[in-house]
């Protein structure tokens, strides 16, 4: 099998699992339950290229973009810089504000940036920002945010028709989704090159905090579940299984 091209998740210990990163140009989903850490891993994705001489973005649709960079910072005070650089781009990609790299044409709104965050419209938004910026690694968060106007056969195919347009930028993406129920597959896993869970549960009266590579479609990989835990640079994932007794 010929070894493909990767890209560093800036997570220690993910890249060991993924036999050296994210395949380049992919679009990989990241699923997970509220502070699993998806926010997290995605900014870390983003910190690792930016620091390679690739450009990263993260667009968020539900969060403002700020408290992500006031949040993320904590573990890595060069963000602003980074932001600052251009770097690393933070879009706020919400129905009210659409577009705006966070600092620029504030209170600028029109009917259009008003429109639902169709996964038609936000690729019509974000093409031309990839093209401007050399946008080489992309964040969405999330799946979850995107509106359809459709009954949901027709929603399934529009969003597999994203993804594979997603492909098509140039850009190695994460999709950030949510994570309910971890036994059970939303469309954006069936059409994505790549599934990672984070998974986040309670374990004999203990929380505990785990990672599994469920799909990476091209290259070797570990499936099984392994310890996360958040230090002082944000995400760390220890290599050995994860032992439940």
């Amino acid at each position: 099998m010929r070894d493909l091209k990767r890209a560093s998740t800036g997570v220690e210990g993910l890249d060991l699992l993924l036999k050296g990163g994210f395949p380049e140009n992919r679009v990989i989903v990241v699923s997970g339950a509220p502070g699993a850490g998806k926010t997290t891993l995605g900014v870390q994705f983003l910190r690792a290229g930016a620091r390679n001489g690739e450009a990263g973005a993260y667009l968020s649709i539900l969060e403002d973009p700020r408290i992500v960079i006031q949040d993320q910072t904590v573990y890595d005070p060069e963000i602003p810089l980074l932001y600052k650089e251009r770097k690393l781009l933070f879009i706020d990609a919400g129905p009210l504000t659409w577009g705006e790299i966070i600092d620029i044409g504030k209170g600028d709104e029109t009917d259009e940036s008003k429109q639902p965050v169709s996964p038609l419209n936000l690729i019509k938004r974000i093409s031309p920002l990839i093209d401007e910026f050399k946008i080489r690694r992309l964040v969405i968060d999330s799946a979850m945010s995107l509106r359809y106007d459709y009954d949901e056969g027709v929603a399934r195919k529009e969003l597999n028709r994203f993804i594979r347009t997603l492909k098509s930028l140039n850009c190695t993406t994460v999709l950030l989704s949510e994570l309910t129920d971890p036994t059970a597959y939303a469309p954006e896993h069936f059409a994505a090159h790549g599934v990672i869970f984070m998974h986040h549960f309670m374990h004999d009266r203990k929380m505990v905090r785990a990672i599994q590579i469920v799909k990476m479609r091209g290259t070797r990989h570990d499936n099984q579940l392994h310890p996360l835990e958040f230090s002082n640079v944000g995400l760390e994932v220890n290599e050995g299984g994860l032992i439940l007794e």
